[in-house]
C-alpha cells in the first residue's frame, strides 16, 4: 500500500497541534468540564516554533473596550432596582508571524467578565484587560493549530489521554 504524502498546508498545525499535559487545568464551568491551557506555555510554543515576539510574530491591538451586560439588581422580586450593569472586557487582536519568509496574520476576540455577580456578591476583576490579552493570543494561536488536541475536545478522551502520559 502506498504511503500517504504530506499535506504541506498541514505542516504548522502537526507540529503544534500536540499539548504537554503538565500545561493544562480542567475546572468545572457552569456545568461542564473545560480543559484550559496556560497561557505563557502558548508564548513559549510561539517563540520555539516563530522565533522571539516581536521579531518572529507578534500582534496589534485592534480594539480595546468595555462592553455593557446584564442588569445588576438589589431587592427582591417584587421590588427590583437596578445598579448597575455587569462589564466585560473585549480585546480584538490581530496577531502576525513569519513562515517561510512570508507574513501571515490571524484576527481574533478575547474577552473577560470585568464587573460581575457572584454568590458573595459584585466583582470587580482589575487583571480583565491582561486576561482578555492572553484569551486573543491563544484564540489566534489556536486557529493556526496550536493545542489543537484540546481545542478539539480530545483531553475529554480518555485512552487520548492515556496515550500522552505515557
Amino acid at each position: 500500500m502506498a504511503q500517504e504524502k504530506p499535506n504541506p498546508n498541514m505542516a504548522l498545525w502537526d507540529q503544534v497541534c500536540t499539548t504537554d499535559m503538565v500545561h493544562t487545568k480542567t475546572q468545572n464551568f457552569d456545568g461542564r468540564d473545560v480543559t484550559s491551557i496556560n497561557g505563557m506555555y502558548i508564548v513559549m510554543r510561539a517563540t520555539a516554533v516563530f522565533g522571539p515576539i516581536g521579531k518572529g510574530w507578534g500582534f496589534e491591538i485592534l480594539a480595546d473596550r468595555f462592553d455593557q451586560g446584564a442588569p445588576l439588581t438589589t431587592g427582591k422580586s417584587d421590588s427590583v432596582t437596578v445598579i448597575g450593569h455587569e462589564q466585560m472586557h473585549t480585546i480584538l487582536l490581530k496577531l502576525w508571524y513569519l513562515r517561510a519568509g512570508k507574513k501571515n496574520y490571524i484576527t481574533q476576540f478575547g474577552h473577560t467578565p470585568y464587573v460581575f455577580k457572584t454568590s458573595w456578591g459584585i466583582k470587580t476583576d482589575f487583571d480583565a484587560p491582561k486576561k482578555s490579552l492572553t484569551d486573543a493570543i491563544k484564540k489566534c494561536l489556536s486557529l493556526a493549530g496550536f493545542s489543537a488536541d484540546v481545542h478539539l475536545g480530545m483531553f475529554e478522551d480518555p485512552i487520548y489521554i492515556e496515550g500522552l502520559e505515557l
